[in-house]
């Protein structure tokens, strides 16, 4: 093996931004790539000679990843530790450009509809907490952070949190972490329940109602995930997702053509977990809404016939699989689970919890989806 797989992740995500200050930990995401080193910037520095370095946000973690040619993986492996340490200083010319690259970040999210839907949606299950909220903050949260708050948050939030870290190369492979935090469970859905039929947003300003418009429409609800149910709802999501032997799949592309790109898929931290199904259909999107409801109920009802049932859990296993079987795949998920967990699971393991899923365990997450389900759509000018 001629290069080094490192990957840094923390338990750590937006949801964690101080009050007042959403979008802090993206902002910080995006120093963390921009750090000073030598006389450009260490993602610079890193794709110079070959290398590669990306990061993300989430609600529930932020993370680092990079893969290094081996004559330089032990000094910038040094370098990105620093890094994600906020050790090497960010001046405030630094702070202020990735403020504005973060910015027009934002402003293509506002102008993506299918991201806006999404928004929405989290904005509905959530409400004023900062799960409800975008990752990266909105343009006035983003504005109001300054190179002395961004200091603060390093200094009391990210180096004592509890992360992971992993490697795999020359560099002898290595699993380490600090901490696992304990988070206390919340029950986060909204006080008032919803039905399906609940009236949608409302276009907003800009946005036609002609009459041959387009939609894109957001299903979903809150779980409150239990070591015995998360394989059940992962399971639940293959069976709606995009996939061709998804239940969805059939009803929106083979029994009736109602959606090109739809897709199900859970977000699950550790204390709370959401469900979310998005499609794109012409005009107002009602008959791939009633497929989709249809198709909801019917597992809620009745379960997934076998043959459903046997593709969904393989597509969860093999996915698994799929995520692990590369150093950086293998990387990422280690420093992951420990950041989150402490230890990190097997392969085996987590296959296993997928095989023992049944028909009750699938009705019974959708049942919990559907008892606070919510519904956000989003319109769109004519289609030529």
């Amino acid at each position: 093996m001629s290069s080094t797989t490192l990957a840094v992740s923390f338990d750590l995500g937006s949801r964690d931004d101080p009050p007042g200050q959403a979008g802090m930990c993206h902002l910080v995401e995006h120093l963390i790539l921009s750090t000073p080193y030598d006389d450009t910037d260490l993602a610079d520095a890193i794709q110079r000679i070959g290398g590669t370095i990306e990061a993300s946000t989430g609600r529930g973690m932020l993370a680092v990843w990079a893969q290094l040619p081996d004559d330089h993986a032990d000094e910038l492996i040094r370098q990105i530790m620093a890094a994600c340490e906020g050790s090497i200083p960010w001046g405030e010319d630094l702070v202020t450009r990735e403020k504005l690259v973060i910015q027009e970040e934002l402003l293509a999210a506002r102008a993506n509809p299918s991201e806006r839907v999404q928004d929405r949606l989290m904005e509905l299950l959530f409400g004023t907490d900062p799960m409800g909220s975008p990752v990266g903050g909105s343009l006035g949260s983003l504005q109001g952070i300054g190179r002395r708050d961004v200091l603060t948050y390093v200094d009391r939030v990210l180096r004592g949190c509890p992360r992971g870290v992993a490697s795999v190369g020359r560099i002898r492979p290595e699993v380490g972490g600090s901490g696992v935090r304990q988070r206390a469970r919340r029950d986060l859905r909204p006080a008032i329940p919803n039905s399906p039929d609940r009236p949608s947003f409302a276009a907003r300003e800009g946005e036609s109602r002609g009459s041959q418009e387009y939609t894109w429409t957001a299903l979903g609800g809150v779980y409150m995930p239990t070591e015995e149910m998360r394989p059940s709802f992962a399971v639940l999501a293959a069976l709606l997702d995009g996939n061709p032997s998804s239940v969805l799949y059939k009803a929106l592309r083979r029994t009736e053509v109602l959606s090109y790109e739809f897709d199900a898929w859970v977000e699950d931290l550790a204390d709370v977990g959401s469900f979310r199904i998005i499609f794109g259909a012409d005009g107002d999107g009602a008959p791939a809404t009633s497929a989709v409801m249809r198709e909801l109920n019917r597992l809620a009802e009745d379960g997934p016939c076998d043959r459903d049932m046997s593709a969904a859990k393989a597509q969860c296993i093999q996915t698994v699989l799929r995520d692990t079987e590369t150093p950086l795949g293998w990387a990422r998920h280690m420093s992951t689970e420990i950041a989150i967990h402490g230890v990190a699971r097997s392969n085996s393991d987590r296959n296993r919890s997928f095989r023992a899923v049944t028909r009750a365990s699938v009705q019974s997450a959708a049942r919990q989806i559907l008892a606070g389900l919510q519904r956000a759509t989003v319109f769109i000018g004519g289609v030529d």
